[in-house]
């Protein structure tokens, strides 16, 4: 993140000196406080130039009470923040002494006539900048009132003095006030430049770190995918395992029986090893399962076969699904679409293992979950579908919501189908889904053919 340096930075250390810790946790607040204290600084330095002018110019010592006392004021500022912890309050003070200061000096000195009103134009804008909107429509109301009232003061009363300075001195005081009022427009665009680096750097920062937990949770959901279907998987490795033990066993147990000179069961060795070779293809084919559906840290995308992904995810969940639903394929010959298939299959597993989740009848002839893809216009589709609880509006409208979930506490934290949604948008996909409560969902995923996406990759790169 940049930071300030030079005189900046040693004036943006002084000013945090009197910024409270309540404010300086909060960085609207203290971005606030730090223009309102850049503000102070300035009347610092400029309020003794301005008396000695004044004194000068109007040769009035009630003109420079006023100086004295807005000198004061400003003084008063950074003590009065760290105090008492309040922007409002210490922008209130300094505001409210400068709209003070400029009421005495026209009503002492030129009366209407005075160049010191534009100094009114100021407040609202500093009230707005550091106290906000409606701070900002307040004090503009109350300028307004000073202005009003000093008219009736004049025109109406007569009270104001009116008073004609030489030609020298209106030079002189215009010339000032035009100083004052570029200088001072030139420190808010200056605070305001440094102000808006830190806030840049900082949105960097937070989207980095906001990138990072996004991957993070993504992570996560599949470890936790991973985890439900932890039984599951030991089962389908289990069982293939056994059974390539077995007649692994069988076959060293008959050559023991060969060496011993008993003879030989050629053909019930063969079976067995044959077997055997079925089994270990078995568990290959759940390790390859494994690598392709929970492979962590790539994100590059490439043609994929949706039909391979698609079966490859049904094996996963398939101790899952057995015994509680029965699953319909309706798998069409489609085209390739371009997408990570680690992240599709992350996709696939949370759709088909919530329509499992979603059907809890005793018998799984009527727990139905169909599984298709085809071709919609231009467009590649998988789609999940069950007859199960469904949805209602309400729960319809969040269920693509971070941390939202309908299931109880411990179950879930809610990400699964964000997650789903940010991962399918990424390669330029869309999820839909259709519900009716008491009768089922369906989940239907669009993605697009890897010809097409190329080919919008050339487009693109021959119009750059």
């Amino acid at each position: 993140m940049k930071q300030p340096t030079g005189w900046l930075a040693r004036l943006d250390a002084l000013a945090r000196l009197a910024i409270p810790p309540s404010i300086a946790a909060d960085d609207d607040q203290q971005r606030r406080a730090l223009l309102l204290l850049s503000f102070a600084l300035l009347f610092v330095v400029l309020v003794p130039v301005f008396l000695v002018l004044t004194l000068i110019t109007y040769r009035l010592p009630s003109i420079a009470a006023v100086c004295v006392v807005g000198l004061g004021a400003t003084l008063t500022t950074p003590v009065l923040l760290r105090r008492t912890g309040s922007l409002a309050i210490a922008s209130s003070f300094i505001v409210g002494a400068m709209v003070i200061a400029v009421t005495l000096t026209v009503a002492t000195v030129e009366g209407l006539t005075s160049s010191a009103l534009a100094y009114l134009s100021i407040v609202p804008i500093l009230a707005t900048t550091v106290s906000g909107r409606r701070a900002g429509l307040g004090w503009m109301v109350a300028c307004l009132m000073v202005i009003i009232g000093l008219v009736v003061a004049d025109r109406g009363l007569g009270l104001l003095p009116n008073r004609e300075l030489s030609v020298d001195a209106r030079r002189a005081v215009s010339a000032w006030n035009c100083a004052l009022l570029i200088v001072v427009a030139q420190l808010f665009a200056l605070v305001g430049e440094v102000l808006r680096v830190r806030a840049m750097g900082a949105l960097a920062a937070a989207r980095d770190q906001l990138s990072a937990t996004r991957e993070q949770a993504m992570v996560n959901d599949r470890l936790a995918s991973l985890g439900r279907m932890a039984a599951g998987v030991a089962h389908e490795i289990n069982n293939p395992l056994t059974l390539v033990l077995t007649n692994v066993d069988h076959v060293l147990a008959e050559l023991e029986a060969a060496r011993a000179g008993r003879p030989f069961d050629v053909n019930g060795a063969e079976r067995a090893l044959r077997d055997a070779a079925v089994g270990a293809r078995r568990v290959r084919d759940v390790v390859r399962d494994l690598k392709l559906l929970m492979r962590a840290g790539e994100d590059e995308l490439r043609p994929v076969k949706l039909g391979d992904v698609v079966e490859a995810s049904l094996r996963m969940v398939a101790a899952e699904a057995r015994g509680r639903v029965t699953v319909e394929r309706s798998l069409t010959e489609v085209p390739e679409v371009m997408a990570n298939e680690s992240q599709l299959g992350q996709v696939l597993l949370n759709l088909l293992s919530n329509a499992i989740e979603a059907m809890s009848r005793t018998d799984p002839a009527l727990n139905l979950m169909r599984v298709s893809t085809g071709l919609e216009g231009a467009q590649v589709f998988v789609e999940v579908s069950d007859n199960g609880v469904g949805m209602s509006a309400e729960t319809l409208s969040r269920i693509f919501d971070p941390f939202f979930t309908t299931r109880s506490v411990g179950q879930g934290m809610g990400l699964g189908l964000s997650i789903c949604r940010s991962l399918v948008q990424a390669i330029g996909g869309r999820i839909t889904v259709e519900t009716t409560l008491g009768e089922g969902s369906r989940f239907r995923v669009y993605l697009e053919p890897a010809s097409r996406t190329a080919s919008n990759l050339k487009a693109s790169a021959r119009s750059g």
